[in-house]
């Protein structure tokens, strides 16, 4: 009758998508169990635990049809392998700079980064502070928040740093990174974190990047390129130091330590 043989076996499109269905309840009730089971082993699990006789092309189109592909976490750990390397020396952990005693200049420096924009490009600007005497020891200006960047502007503030002083900053990738946490490590230096999303436990940066913006931002944002917005900072830097007077010191950083009235204080966070 030139009827095509294969013909003979086809069945309603009706009766496949049941049978389509009912896999994918199959396959919905392995994952419910086995969260983490992506195709292959769903398959096994179908073939020699269900006991199913099952073409592997068709569970796989079915599998993708109903969307059941395993969204995969990004494989970011807590902390950088040189963190977890000398996590629990003496000298590094989270905010061990809480319960310190402040009773001398640069005993806790501190740093971060934060951007700046110009009307052509951003810039990322990272300071180092005394946490005593306000008064900035470090910085520099990169094209990113990188640890090549961090560490230049490190560079000086070590001038200020001895065996028993600490720097802190946020878990950031320049400072979990290798030759960050090298450098300190080399110089004796003590390393304090923040807690990941907590800012407030680098409170004074948070409040010396928010004066600076507040009162350079829109001349920054007129400076045509790296050049001038570098030169604008160094002069920001040059008159916060020596002229712009600190409420809680009652004069500037610099006539501060001059003067040599220090007080004991407690860290403020």
């Amino acid at each position: 009758m030139d009827i095509n043989r294969s013909s003979l076996y086809l069945k309603e499109s009706n009766d496949k998508d049941k049978s389509d269905t009912e896999l994918a309840l199959k396959m919905l009730a392995i994952r419910r169990t086995h969260p983490r089971y992506g195709f292959r082993r769903i398959f096994i699990h179908l073939v020699k635990i269900s006991k199913l006789k099952i073409n592997k092309k068709r569970a796989y189109r079915v599998y993708t049809e109903q969307g059941l592909q395993l969204k995969r976490r990004k494989r970011r750990p807590d902390c950088m392998s040189i963190v977890e390397s000398v996590f629990l020396r003496e000298k590094l952990g989270i905010n061990i700079i809480q319960d310190i005693t402040v009773n001398r200049p640069y005993q806790v420096l501190r740093t971060d980064f934060t951007e700046i924009r110009t009307a052509f490009d951003k810039y990322f600007f990272i300071a180092y502070v005394c946490d005593y005497s306000k008064r900035v020891v470090g910085w520099n200006l990169g094209s990113g928040p990188s640890a090549e960047t961090a560490l230049k502007a490190l560079e000086p503030a070590l001038r200020y740093a001895d065996s028993e002083t600490y720097v802190h900053q946020d878990q950031g990738s320049a400072f979990t990174s290798e030759i960050y946490v090298s450098k300190l490590m080399e110089n004796n230096i003590y390393i304090s974190y923040s807690e990941k999303g907590e800012p407030t436990d680098n409170g004074p940066m948070e409040s010396f990047f928010g004066r600076f913006k507040d009162e350079w931002r829109n001349r920054c944002y007129r400076c045509k390129n790296f050049n001038e917005l570098y030169l604008l900072i160094n002069t920001a830097i040059i008159y916060y130091n020596t002229q712009r007077i600190h409420t809680a010191l009652g004069n500037t950083p610099e006539a501060f330590l001059r003067d040599g009235n220090f007080k004991g204080q407690k860290v403020s966070t």
